[in-house]
């Protein structure tokens, strides 16, 4: 949540995409007036609620169990936070509305498909939203995985946290892939911003994220004017010189250096320096 503050969607996609391993090819944003507008033209849908909804008062709005619901409802199911103000109540009734939803839209054939999602989405991400319904739509329902990113919510004094469970994680992604995860070949890397640009570290990890490397830590370099960008590989194997290399291509610029120690945490540390701004400054 906070990288979609700070961000917005595309920021938030790049953090998931740095948490799951696996590149998102697309995603879906749409307010609570265009989900009403959706819910609208398909009609009332029938939504197994997994748990009871109350306002901040203390008010039911939903109970439970199997029901058949409109679209101001369905909005109110979609976007209604628990009583305690907890976001992971969220997670189960996304899911209940998306299934619902989704096998109502494939149920429409693809005239039908068009006709609807056509005739009620608008805006600037219409196209998108459209496409990706569309395609999603188009997959069996038994090929398709509709799931949250099991989290366990961390005590930090009055402030809303999570930490994903790593294992139910690998479990849920090896399930709907049907390929194992090769630990071992996830590169963790650290960013440090060695050069006082703000936002280079999302450059950065933008262009490694995807590629076979986790960002584990990030954060400013003991000083702020590097004139180079390095890269420090903590294993001295063939192995780890190659992860390296292979960062240092994928940035476009780097000088690859080896620790004399290795380091428990992370397999390579990244410290930015000013010739990366300057060759994104030349490339623009």
């Amino acid at each position: 949540m906070d990288a979609f503050v700070s961000g917005g969607a595309p920021l938030l996609l790049m953090g998931a995409e740095n948490l799951v391993g696996v590149p998102l090819d697309d995603r879906v944003e749409m307010s609570a007036r265009g989900a009403r507008a959706l819910f609208s033209s398909l009609g009332p849908l029938r939504v197994d609620v997994p748990g009871e909804v109350r306002r901040a008062g203390g008010e039911l709005l939903f109970s439970p169990g199997p029901q058949r619901l409109g679209a101001r409802w369905l909005t109110r199911l979609l976007f209604t936070s628990g009583a305690g103000g907890d976001d992971i109540e969220l997670g189960p009734r996304h899911l209940a509305v998306w299934e619902s939803m989704l096998g109502r839209i494939r149920a429409l054939g693809d005239r039908g498909r068009h006709s609807i999602l056509e005739g009620t989405l608008s805006g600037p991400r219409a196209s998108g939203q459209i496409r990706l319904l569309r395609a999603i739509a188009a997959v069996g329902r038994d090929d398709l995985t509709l799931a949250s990113i099991p989290v366990s919510e961390l005590s930090t004094g009055g402030e809303e946290l999570y930490s994903p469970h790593s294992e139910a994680l690998t479990a849920l992604l090896e399930g709907a892939l049907g390929t194992r995860r090769l630990h071992d070949e996830v590169v963790r890397v650290q960013v440090l911003n060695g050069n006082g640009v703000p936002g280079v570290g999302a450059r950065v990890a933008k262009r490694l994220i995807g590629n076979g490397y986790q960002i584990a830590l990030s954060g400013n370099a003991s000083r702020l004017d590097y004139p180079r960008t390095l890269i420090v590989a903590y294993d001295r194997s063939q192995r780890g010189r190659r992860y390296a290399a292979r960062a240092r291509r994928l940035l476009g610029i780097g000088e690859v250096q080896v620790a004399a120690q290795p380091q428990g945490i992370v397999d390579l540390t990244i410290v930015v320096g000013k010739d990366f701004s300057q060759r994104r400054a030349q490339h623009t």
